[in-house]
């Protein structure tokens, strides 16, 4: 038995990191590609604006066999009961859920929601097409299905080669709707690293699997031809392997593509080198991130970092340099951390003419470390099941205690780190607009303020204004700059 009519659904987060519809989700595109020519599927992405009652009313006139859905940990209660709703409005119709939670969570996620009949762990391109043309469950890798009252699970087929798989080009995504003309592009899996506050492995494994230059490049080119001109780079390590960063760069070159990339998802600082940094200036990187988590050596060798705050701070400093807008991420709370340790991420954050500096909650994940090591301690001061609902990059309540930081320290130091990143994107701003006239001055102090925010989170047209005057200010430096 197949699933040959198949509703494809991204979840609304109305707070956190995803709250706006930028770009579509790549992870669902990846899905919908394989999908496409072989069943009759169309997609629903809820972050643009679409409610739980839509969700009803394109179901009940598309009529799936099964309705896939993304899901990530945070607000996986309201994603629960918008399930179990479409379970009851809709009875014969299959529910399959795949994502970060799923991948998390596996057995206890289809306990705790009865109303989902399958789960994809991990990859779930070829897995969740298998399922569809008809494969038996027990025969297909990385799901978990009921078979009477009991949960059954079977290994994960990891993909080897990425390049088997076609890129997402979106055909029933409303591409139109998003806010902001850039496509973000996956150019490798996996992270052989095991930092203490991640939980990779789980969601996606740590073994490190790159598309190769050729791929990717095809994947630009024909975002090119669609007239777009901006890219996101969404790996977890993308400058693991720098030559086939080089040859990235080289195949760029010689297509001479008129394309900038922003690269803000961490790289690692010893991973790059000056060559490299120069190389990928010279082909539109505009934007680097690295993924700091603390300001001296014995914090980087508590969290398992694998690298020194002396090669991370030449990165930084050779990338602001070369002229990138260079973000930084810190941790606030690590075990053992004392306000010392976090005054001295402070005061790197502060070192460097850098872009934006984000200094995030430390949040135990199930299937890492560091939950293990809150959990074997008995430091947890809100349940998991309570604060990995909220578990978005902006959620600011403490979640456990050590000796050296209390629940009252954390909230007071997490305050502090929240004026710096302010102070930071203000100073960047100013360094700016001393480039510009009293008027792009006038506009950029009413985007950074209050009730600027507050409109822009909540009416899509302030949104894609912020946007265009976000992109002008780039754009009119990028120019002025020569770059």
């Amino acid at each position: 038995m197949g699933y040959l009519r198949v509703l494809l659904v991204s979840l609304q987060y109305p707070a956190g990191f995803n709250m706006l519809p930028n770009q579509p989700p790549s992870g669902l595109g990846y899905v919908a590609e394989e999908l496409e020519g072989r069943v009759d599927y169309d997609v629903m992405d809820m972050a643009l604006g679409y409610t739980s009652s839509d969700l009803l009313r394109r179901i009940h006139q598309f009529r799936p066999d099964i309705v896939g859905i993304s899901m990530m940990t945070f607000g996986y209660r309201r994603a629960y009961d918008l399930i179990m709703r479409v379970r009851r409005e809709h009875p014969t119709i299959r529910i399959a859920v795949g994502g970060p939670h799923m991948s998390t969570f596996r057995r206890k996620a289809l306990a705790d929601c009865p109303a989902i009949d399958f789960g994809f762990v991990m990859e779930a391109e070829i897995s969740f097409r298998d399922l569809c043309l008809g494969k038996e469950p027990k025969a297909i890798g990385g799901i978990l299905y009921r078979e009477g009252d009991q949960i059954q699970e079977t290994p994960v087929d990891v993909i080897e080669s990425l390049d088997s798989l076609k890129f997402p080009r979106y055909g029933r995504f409303e591409l139109s709707r998003y806010l902001v003309k850039r496509m973000n592009i996956v150019t490798s899996r996996g992270c052989p690293y095991r930092c203490i506050y991640c939980a990779v492995g789980s969601a996606i494994g740590h073994r490190f699997r790159p598309r190769s230059p050729e791929s990717v490049v095809a994947e630009v080119s024909y975002w090119h031809g669609r007239g777009y001109r901006d890219f996101g780079i969404a790996d977890d390590n993308f400058s693991l392997l720098p030559e086939r960063v080089h040859a990235l760069c080289a195949l760029l070159e010689s297509r001479r593509m008129d394309v900038t990339f922003q690269c803000g998802n961490g790289l690692r600082a010893d991973a790059v080198d000056e060559r490299l940094l120069r190389r990928m200036r010279g082909v539109g990187f505009q934007t680097v991130a690295f993924g700091v988590e603390a300001g001296n050596n014995r914090m980087l060798q508590v969290l398992k970092k694998q690298e020194s705050i002396e090669v991370i701070e030449d990165a930084v400093k050779l990338s602001c340099d070369l002229g990138f807008d260079v973000i930084l991420f810190f941790l606030v709370g690590s075990p053992s951390e004392t306000w010392s340790d976090v005054q001295q991420s402070i005061a790197l954050a502060r070192k460097y003419p850098i872009y934006e500096a984000r200094f995030y909650n430390i949040t135990p994940f199930p299937g890492s470390e560091l939950f293990e090591w809150v959990e074997r301690h008995g430091r947890f001061l809100r349940h998991p099941d309570e604060y990995l609902n909220d578990a978005s990059f902006f959620e600011n309540s403490p979640c456990f205690e050590t000796p050296e930081l209390s629940g009252a320290q954390r909230r007071e130091l997490l305050s502090l780190t929240a004026r710096v990143s302010k102070e930071i994107r203000r100073d960047a701003l100013t360094r700016r607009l001393r480039r510009f006239g009293p008027a792009a001055r006038l506009a950029a102090s009413v985007f950074l303020s209050g009730w600027f925010r507050s409109l822009y989170l909540s009416n899509p047209h302030v949104r894609a204004a912020g946007e265009r005057l976000k992109s002008l200010l780039g754009a009119g430096l990028a120019s002025r700059d020569g770059r």
